[in-house]
């Protein structure tokens, strides 16, 4: 569903955004949904029911935490969710982010939303580096290295609308790392055909 509205505020019970809905027998059930965030563990959805015949309310259902969750508005006029786990590879991480930048308001987030975010990012282009250094030896492993420095001092200390705006590793040829978590390869890769 595409993105119409992002909607903002709705941060606990008392904040929830309310749906009402009827069923075939056209009896009205009423949701409040609110997206939590806690320390350490991100955003999530969390909701209650509403019974108008008992007029009582159902225990809180709750997703899983992310680094984000967020409710809006569909093309269709309809309430939705949405969360990101920022758990990808870094490439995907970079281009979800500059994506979400495109129709979210930063200064809408809170400030923990805002940490916890930056720090997924950081966490999963480190993990990404550590892991692709080691196919790396002498010049290839320093020009890696120097721009892996340069790119998470970016991610820690940029304005939060621009941490996707970091810089692209510039390939040379004979990269021995064809398909990076990083980065873009410029070289396509070689296919050996089988002898008969």
């Amino acid at each position: 569903m595409a993105i119409t509205k992002i909607l903002y505020g709705h941060t606990s019970r008392k904040t929830a955004i309310v749906i009402i809905k009827k069923n075939k027998r056209q009896q009205q059930t009423t949701r409040f949904c609110w997206i939590e965030t806690k320390p350490g563990k991100g955003d999530r959805l969390g909701w209650v029911f509403s019974y108008p015949n008992t007029a009582q309310q159902s225990k809180p259902y709750y997703k899983k935490f992310a680094a984000l969750a967020f409710l809006y508005v569909d093309e269709e006029g309809k309430i939705q969710d949405e969360s990101i786990a920022f758990d990808d590879s870094s490439k995907s991480n970079k281009e979800k982010f500059v994506e979400l930048m495109t129709k979210m308001d930063p200064a809408q987030l809170s400030s923990e939303q805002q940490y916890t975010i930056r720090k997924k990012i950081y966490e999963v282009f480190l993990s990404n580096a550590k892991a692709e250094l080691t196919m790396l030896t002498g010049k290839q492993y320093d020009d890696d290295w120097s721009w892996t420095q340069k790119t998470l001092n970016h991610i820690e200390n940029c304005p939060f609308q621009d941490i996707g705006n970091y810089p692209d590793f510039q390939v040379p040829l004979n990269w021995p790392i064809l398909t990076s978590l990083r980065y873009d390869s410029t070289e396509d890769p070689v296919y050996i055909e089988e002898a008969e």
